[in-house]
């Protein structure tokens, strides 16, 4: 779009409602429209949003689109049947807020505001909780009768991570009603594939060139905005692998006395250090899809970690610790070396050091004499962890700041949720891609840039 179209937006800017019952995902649909989590508030009591609440969205000063909160319907039909008995025959919408006016309660002063926006507005979206029954209260009632307002309506399948949820039936009696702009957008876990379709369907039913031409900018917009958070995430992968091949811990003056005193510190700093440097580097991953650490969650084969677990080491996991669930079980083998013709006994090397699936956690490096050793990070275990920070991303990057859906309650969201076992860069031409880039830390990598971003944007 050109400076002067943004002018005659600003004028004429598009106006969206949003529509639906209470607790049926209305706000959590325009924080994605307006890409504003600070919007509204989201609680499971009644009618959370009194009357209608209005969201200006503008930039550099100029309007670029309304949105509009409505109240939750409450006895749609039961007001309807009322608004017919009195009439005599069944009501067109002005008579039916007419109606509603005459009514000296709340709810259905709030019912009368949202059906004026309704006419109102160039656009609507009526949001329908399809863990619910269409059948059940007045669902396909409302939706037929607002199908008479005149304003353009799509119909929003919210919650579709549940397993409770019935889509098929949902879109199978909404066209029987003549309802064909529906869209799958569940807006508690947003893909960014749903997020553009409903925009598509908003550009769709733009009754404005003006206005369709900003819906194809707004889509534009948002991709490139996620191409910059891919190429963010690229940078930030890489920054990772290049500290946990920089890791080290280094035990010097070694004698028969010390040695396996040493061992044992040695295995525990680099565990130490080991899960610090992964915890930050997934958190800072994470970040570039705005996922907060605080809604980070840790994994151990499958389990999460608990709540007390959190409590104690909130700043970063315990994969690597010997004794706790799905960590390392840490055994030191001693291996004799002759020096100067004598046998020491001085351990010179830490060997099955285990994580998952058996991958040797570091590699030792002993000095000629035998006084000193330095531990690093093994090659597998590098190559796993750099795949355990793309899979985040790849996660992320789909479901990007939404909540989750719990396996155990699929109504309930949960953190998200990471662990340290990944098969993503199983194949040997990445992994040594990996190790070349750990192994030179080159200043421009733009191959290696194009393998990453071609796994990341895979899924």
């Amino acid at each position: 779009m050109k400076r002067e179209d943004f002018e005659k937006l600003h004028e004429d800017p598009i106006h969206f409602c949003i529509i639906g019952h209470t607790n049926h995902g209305k706000t959590t649909t325009i924080r994605t429209l307006a890409s504003d989590e600070s919007i509204g508030v989201v609680a499971d009591k009644a009618n959370v949003t009194p009357g209608v609440e209005p969201y200006r969205i503008s930039k550099n000063g100029k309007t670029q689109y309304w949105v509009y909160d409505t109240a939750g319907f409450s006895a749609f039909g039961r007001r309807l049947l009322q608004c017919e008995k009195d009439l005599g025959h069944r009501p067109n919408i002005q008579e039916f807020v007419d109606f509603l006016d005459r009514v000296t309660d709340k709810q259905a002063a709030a019912m009368a505001g949202s059906l004026r926006k309704v006419i109102d507005c160039h656009l609507a979206i009526v949001v329908v909780d399809t863990r619910e029954s269409c059948s059940k209260a007045d669902y396909l009632e409302e939706i037929d009768f607002l199908r008479t307002c005149g304003t353009p309506l799509v119909v929003s399948l919210n919650f579709l991570h549940s397993k409770k949820s019935q889509p098929d039936q949902w879109r199978s009696q909404l066209k029987k009603l003549g309802v064909m702009n529906i869209v799958e957008f569940d807006a508690h876990v947003r893909t960014r594939k749903d997020e553009k379709n409903l925009f598509r369907s908003l550009e769709a039913l733009s009754q404005s060139q003006l206005h369709k031409d900003f819906v194809e900018y707004w889509i534009d917009s948002r991709d490139r905005a996620a191409g910059e958070k891919d190429l963010r995430a690229i940078a930030s992968i890489k920054k990772g692998i290049l500290a946990l091949s920089a890791l080290s811990v280094q035990k010097t003056k070694l004698n028969r006395g010390n040695a396996k005193i040493a061992q044992k510190q040695a295995v525990e700093e680099f565990q130490d250090v080991l899960a610090d440097c992964l915890w930050g580097s997934i958190v800072n991953v994470l970040a570039c899809y705005e996922v907060q650490e605080k809604h980070i969650a840790l994994k151990s084969e499958g389990k999460r970690q608990s709540t007390i677990e959190r409590s104690r080491h909130p700043w970063r996991p315990n994969w690597f610790k010997a004794g706790t669930t799905g960590g390392a079980t840490a055994t030191v083998a001693a291996i004799e070396v002759a020096t100067g013709g004598l046998t020491l006994g001085i351990p010179t090397a830490i060997t099955a050091l285990l994580t998952y699936g058996g991958t040797q956690l570091a590699e030792v490096k002993m000095n000629p004499d035998g006084t000193a050793f330095t531990v690093t990070i093994s090659d597998d275990q590098l190559i796993q962890l750099a795949g355990c920070m793309m899979e985040q991303a790849q996660r992320a990057r789909v479901l990007g700041r939404g909540a989750f859906p719990s396996e155990k309650d699929p109504d309930q969201t949960v953190p998200f949720q990471v662990h340290p076992k990944s098969e993503v860069f199983a194949k040997a031409e990445i992994r040594k891609g990996v190790l070349a880039f750990a192994r030179t830390r080159p200043k421009r990598s733009e191959s290696f840039d194009d393998e990453l971003m071609g796994i990341l944007t895979c899924c």
